[in-house]
């Protein structure tokens, strides 16, 4: 059985069986788990099991939108601490809670052996503690491709903690970061640009709905972008974030040069304007080697004309 879903509450007995099978298992690949109405101190068992189950082969565990019992953050570091099976882990959409993420995190820095790989907190309500400890798990972590966390309040100092992290870390293998509607401002803006101006990668960087973000800072991002040979940011997400014609005339001169970027979403920036609009346009014209498949231009202040 590779796949074993558990997508409604099974209750505790249910739960109570299924540790005693995942303690032994060595075939489920793929866990999806429903834990509502189910108490913590028999929710932990499962991941116990399979923090215990040394020949485990579980290599995504998902969690089902708003499941997770409160006081869950004890069970995350006896499963992540010596586990080398797991790929992926997802709690989107359940309220865990910052200490959650503090002991994910500290977990996985003491575990030399993680192949965790993909990430996905959006939506569980995290704040700048759980920012600056997934700060410092991008400072040392080299197992991590994808990190999602949108939706959260990590805040304008511990996002830009952790772009600072990233760009400390020689060996990040991090290709994918989602960092969408986290109350970023100016300041997490420049920790930004100094992490693109040399990173080697990054391939898909959603930043969207940080409306404090600004202007500048869509300047400094883009001509830190323009700047770096060796970039591989094929996906970037910029809207709502505040841009205005600095920003614009910023990301025209990226896309006159750009053969790396792919899809590039400026929507819902409203003071990007018409002069924005043509020079993101005859940027595009002037650069033969361009591969930008896809540009995304709503709601940008764009005439008529």
């Amino acid at each position: 059985c590779a796949h074993l879903g558990i997508e409604s509450t099974i209750g505790e007995s249910g739960v109570e069986a299924l540790a005693g099978v995942m303690a032994t298992n060595t075939t489920v690949h793929y866990l999806t788990l429903n834990l509502k109405d189910v108490s913590q101190n028999v929710a932990k068992k499962v991941l116990a099991a399979i923090g215990q189950n040394t020949c485990t082969e579980l290599r995504d565990l998902r969690f089902a939108a708003g499941s997770l019992p409160e006081g869950f953050e004890g069970a995350f570091g006896p499963l992540l601490q010596m586990n080398s099976s797991l790929r992926s882990l997802t709690l989107d959409s359940n309220s865990v809670g910052d200490a959650v993420v503090v002991a994910i995190a500290d977990a996985m820095l003491e575990n030399q052996g993680t192949r965790l790989r993909d990430l996905n907190l959006n939506g569980t309500g995290i704040g700048a503690h759980a920012g600056d400890a997934l700060a410092r798990l991008l400072r040392k972590n080299c197992s991590l491709e994808a990190l999602s966390s949108s939706s959260n309040k990590l805040g304008a100092s511990a996002g830009a903690a952790c772009f600072r992290a990233l760009q400390k870390n020689a060996g990040t293998k991090l290709r994918k970061l989602v960092f969408a509607a986290n109350g970023f401002g100016p300041a997490a803006g420049e920790a930004i640009a100094a992490l693109l101006r040399r990173n080697r990668s990054l391939e898909w960087l959603q930043l969207e709905n940080n409306t404090q973000l600004g202007d500048a800072a869509g300047a400094a991002l883009a001509g830190a972008l323009r700047e770096n040979a060796e970039t591989r940011l094929q996906f970037l997400s910029f809207a709502n974030c505040g841009l205005g014609p600095k920003a614009g005339e910023g990301f025209a001169e990226l896309l006159r040069s750009s053969r790396s970027l792919e899809t590039l979403n400026l929507s819902v920036n409203p003071e990007l304007g018409d002069t924005a609009g043509a020079a993101l346009a005859q940027a595009l014209q002037a650069n033969a080697e361009s591969r930008l498949r896809t540009l995304y231009l709503s709601s940008t202040g764009l005439g008529p004309a």
